[in-house]
């Protein structure tokens, strides 16, 4: 998939930095439950970017914190992976290398749209 962009096209294997790669003024990132309903906050969910997986190669509590935050939460309570239990089979990974420099701003985000990641590397986010 290519997603587009004012300054150009970013598909599989270019890197990506995730304000560039938003499509729309509303955040590409939701949690969701094993059938795929959004979750609240303080429960935890499947993280999705534009429809995909998020991988944890990469992924860090300022990730966590940076995303919970575009989606209009306060910050991250926890992530968590290693667990591919509840993931509905539809679902293909998206979105990998996510590093965040910092806690608050997703300018400081990187990403990768291609992947090395196994369905069981997916992340698992709880907002707050």
């Amino acid at each position: 998939a290519v997603v587009s962009t004012q300054s150009g096209h970013y598909g599989r294997g270019e890197l990506c930095d995730i304000p560039t790669c938003i499509v729309n003024s509303a955040s590409p990132f939701r949690t969701v439950d094993s059938n795929g309903g959004q979750v609240a906050a303080g429960t935890e969910g499947i993280l999705l970017y534009n429809g995909m997986l998020v991988c944890d190669d990469g992924f860090s509590n300022n990730s966590a914190t940076v995303i919970c935050r575009n989606m209009g939460f306060g910050g991250s309570k926890s992530w968590r992976s290693e667990d591919d239990n509840g993931i509905p089979s539809n679902y293909d990974i998206g979105l990998d290398e996510v590093r965040c420099k910092n806690n608050h701003d997703l300018g400081s985000c990187t990403s990768e749209t291609s992947h090395d990641c196994v369905r069981m590397e997916s992340v698992r986010l709880v907002c707050e």
